[in-house]
C-alpha cells in the first residue's frame, strides 16, 4: 500500500503554521497491496480495507489535538486492539491531544467503518486549521478507484 508522502525513504508530510509544525508519517504495513495514486505533501491515499499506520510528532511550543473524520482506532501503542482479557476496556478514539515534543502512532483499516470517502484529517484547534494544518486522507474503494461524487 503506498500511504506515504514523497515516497519510500523520503521525508515526512509536514505542516509549519507560524513556528509550530505537525509532522505526520503514514507507511506500508502491507507492501504486497498498491495503490494507483500516490500521497503527497498535502494528503494521503489508500484503498478500502488497506492497514494504514500514522505517526504523528508535534513540533514547537502548543498543543494540538489530532483528529481523523471516518475513522477510529484503539488509544494502545499501535492503535489496534488484540485479542487480549482487556481488551473491552481500551477505549477507542478519533481523536488525540499532542503536546509540545510528543509523538504518538496508531494503525486504521481504510474505509472500515465509513467506506471509500475523502477523509478530513486536521488540528482540532481552530486557528491551527485555519492555518493550513489540514489534509486529507483518500480512500478509495478495493479496487483503487477514487470514490465517486456523484
Amino acid at each position: 500500500m503506498h500511504v506515504r508522502p514523497h515516497g519510500i525513504g523520503k521525508s515526512p508530510a509536514r505542516r509549519d503554521t507560524g513556528g509550530t509544525t505537525i509532522t505526520s508519517w503514514a507507511r506500508c504495513t502491507e507492501p504486497e497491496a498498491s495503490t494507483p495514486a500516490c500521497s503527497g505533501l498535502t494528503s494521503f491515499v489508500a484503498n478500502q480495507g488497506e492497514r494504514v499506520e500514522f505517526a504523528c510528532l508535534a513540533l514547537g511550543t502548543e498543543m494540538h489535538t489530532w483528529h481523523l473524520h471516518g475513522h477510529a482506532w484503539a488509544d494502545t501503542r499501535t492503535g489496534m486492539i488484540e485479542d487480549v482479557p482487556w481488551a473491552g476496556a481500551v477505549p477507542v478514539i478519533d481523536n488525540k491531544t499532542i503536546g509540545p515534543g510528543d509523538s504518538f502512532g496508531f494503525q486504521v483499516i481504510a474505509g472500515e467503518l465509513s467506506g471509500p470517502g475523502d477523509w478530513m484529517l486536521h488540528c482540532h484547534m481552530q486557528q491551527h486549521s485555519d492555518m493550513g494544518m489540514t489534509t486529507y486522507f483518500h480512500v478509495h474503494d478495493e479496487n483503487g478507484n477514487p470514490w465517486d461524487h456523484e
